[in-house]
């Protein structure tokens, strides 16, 4: 048989709540209906119940109980819960109320953990156990909280947030999954309900590209201006006046070295280990971080991903959109990185072609076969010129073009492709971390940090110019190298790698282990950069040009501080922690009401690490 039940208004024709039963075999079932509308006005205050059925043995029960109190927009209600008493409020959804953000609040002065959960069914939110129980119907929404937590409701959100008339029921009782809790405990509850985000993303996603993007550039054109001359120079014998030779550039040298020096010969073990750590690592990193945050949506239960809820900002889908799509700015800086180290490495080919035909010899040094890196030393030697006119000149286009090969091959940016990697992978890796944070993904976040640390420290102490010849350079420690003979670089090497690491792992052990990993690769960056530092030359001609690379490194300097005392002071979210005691460190959307401090981190971090990367390069380079 089937049973129709419907709720009238006295006077109206639409239903206030309506529920339809239809079993093909006799069962018991129990449904609750509640109005869609309250009203205060005692003569229309009647409602009237219509009950339509057929069917053999059909049968019913009517039960008329109070309702939960209402609750309107941007009124503040208090709320008491304590001991195992739920207080549940409907709120009546006004026309229009889907085309922005539902914000639900709950502030409180105490510490004492309690539970909020949003719902359409009464049901959900009326006893504590119903509070407490995981909902696999995708119908209700719940956190914990101790002094403050916000459910945000939106068209994307799970139930989504429409401008159907039915109302939600939102509750709050103590959290009590253990048991333990006493009667006699209580809660103050600030319940405030307001409308926030308008779905606008036009003005916050342009100036994030805007300024990531165009003043990118800018800076990496200053530094490629500053730091150019000693980046591109080509050593070969005493001569270095084919150094000064303006050399210009076109795509087509781009890509000759794109095809020969990328895909064709040359050593580019860096480069392409970064790429494939990055990518292996995507594919199980992914798997893990989409199947918690999938669990959470079927299950409602927020407290399974540490979002900052105070700044919660969606899009097509339920994710925080701009905390993830502020990690664009990595992504662009790494390709930046990528295209101007591919600069330096054409003028760096060309310069080697120019310098070719004056590279004069006779024959391989005698050195040669006890020497583990050969190439470096052919532009020393020279192949027997032809009798013939013609194969001479023919024969000397061939040995400039292989003295070219030979003396490009003794430089290779393999190292600052792979830091350029390194800061892509950074974006897309804290992209998919904060898709669902949480203290088992966190080492998603940092896992190319501490890969762009060590490729800080390869950067430094490597360069871009290749120099394995024992007799070259007059090493009297070929295998530990004479700058580690002294004990100030002695002292840095252990204090960068050994006793900073551990500390901060001792620190951290019992408080925070996921920064531990965070500030050891800065800890070693700076002390490796400081040590490489001091022996950094400048021969700049002009004053004013040292100055001005001064000046840039101090920024770059000044950016990194900025950055961390974003990170360290202003903290939005702290993973390590229960879910309840994370959200008192949430905080309000502080640019455009739609970035909060987390995503300044990510643009500063970027803009130090992007920049950190020519002084790296650049110290490299200088330092003898």
């Amino acid at each position: 048989g089937f049973l129709h039940v419907s709720l009238y208004q006295q006077g109206e024709s639409s239903p206030l709540g309506y529920m339809d039963v239809s079993e093909p075999t006799p069962v018991w079932n129990t449904i609750s209906i509640f109005p869609t509308g309250l009203t205060n006005d005692e003569t229309t205050g009647k409602k009237l119940l219509s009950v339509v059925g057929k069917g053999s043995g059909l049968s019913f029960t009517v039960q008329v109980a109070e309702g939960a109190s209402e609750i309107a927009l941007d009124v503040p209600l208090k709320v008491h819960v304590q001991g195992a008493k739920v207080s549940v409020f409907q709120f009546i959804p006004p026309q229009g109320i889907s085309d922005r953000q539902l914000d639900i609040t709950a502030t409180s002065q105490s510490e004492v953990a309690a539970y909020l959960k949003v719902s359409q069914n009464y049901k959900d939110v009326d006893v504590q156990k119903d509070l407490e129980r995981i909902d696999y119907r995708k119908e209700s929404l719940r956190l914990s909280f101790a002094t403050k937590g916000r459910i945000t409701l939106s068209r994307v959100s799970i139930p989504p947030l429409t401008d159907s008339v039915s109302g939600w029921f939102i509750g709050i009782g103590l959290k009590n999954l253990s048991g333990d809790v006493k009667l006699s405990e209580s809660k103050n509850v600030t319940l405030k309900l307001t409308r926030s985000f308008d779905y606008s993303y036009a003005t916050p996603i342009c100036v994030l590209f805007f300024v990531s993007f165009p003043v990118g550039i800018l800076v990496s054109i200053f530094a490629y201006f500053l730091f150019e001359e000693s980046l591109t120079k080509v050593k070969v014998g005493e001569d270095e006046q084919g150094n000064n030779i303006e050399l210009k550039i076109s795509c087509c040298n781009l890509w000759e070295v794109i095809i020969d020096h990328w895909f064709s010969f040359g050593p580019k073990t860096y480069s392409y280990i970064t790429g494939i750590v990055g990518n292996v690592l995507m594919v199980g990193a992914f798997q893990f971080v989409f199947a918690n945050w999938y669990t959470m949506i079927q299950e409602g239960d927020r407290d399974n991903c540490y979002y900052n809820d105070f700044c919660y900002r969606v899009a097509c889908h339920d994710i925080p959109f701009n905390l993830m799509i502020s990690n664009l700015t990595y992504i662009l800086h790494g390709l930046i990185l990528a295209v101007w180290v591919l600069i330096l490495e054409a003028k760096v080919n060309l310069r080697c072609k120019s310098r070719a035909p004056h590279v004069q010899g006779s024959r391989l040094p005698e050195h040669i076969l006890s020497c583990p890196e050969t190439n470096i030393h052919h532009l020393e030697g020279g192949i027997p010129e032809p009798k013939n006119p013609m194969e001479r000149e023919e024969r000397k286009k061939k040995e400039n073009i292989f003295f070219a090969k030979v003396m490009k091959k003794r430089y290779c940016f393999s190292i600052g492709y792979a830091f350029s990697w390194g800061l892509v992978f950074e974006g897309l890796f804290s992209t998919l971390y904060h898709f669902c944070p949480s203290r088992f993904t966190f080492q998603f976040d940092s896992a190319f940090m501490f890969i762009i640390a060590g490729l800080t420290v390869l950067l430094l102490y490597n360069g871009i110019e290749q120099n394995r010849c024992p007799s070259s350079g007059n090493v009297k420690h070929p295998i530990c190298g004479d700058d580690y003979q002294k004990n100030f670089d002695v002292f840095l090497f252990f204090l960068g790698g050994l006793i900073l690491p551990i500390g901060f792992f001792m620190v951290y052990l019992f408080s925070d282990l996921a920064q531990v990993f965070l500030f050891a690769c800065i800890a070693c960056s700076v002390v490796a950069i400081l040590a490489k530092a001091k022996l950094c030359k400048c021969e700049c001609e002009c004053e004013t040009f040292c100055s001005l690379q001064g000046l840039f490194m101090g920024f770059t300097f000044i950016i990194l501080v900025a950055a961390f005392a974003v990170f360290k002071l202003l903290p939005t979210t702290n993973k390590t922690s229960s879910p309840e005691n994370s959200r008192d460190q949430n905080k309000e959307c502080v640019i455009f009401g739609f970035f909060d401090w987390h995503d300044l981190w990510h643009f500063l971090s970027s803009f130090a690490l992007f920049m950190g990367a020519f002084v790296i390069m650049f110290i490299s380079s200088k330092a003898e």
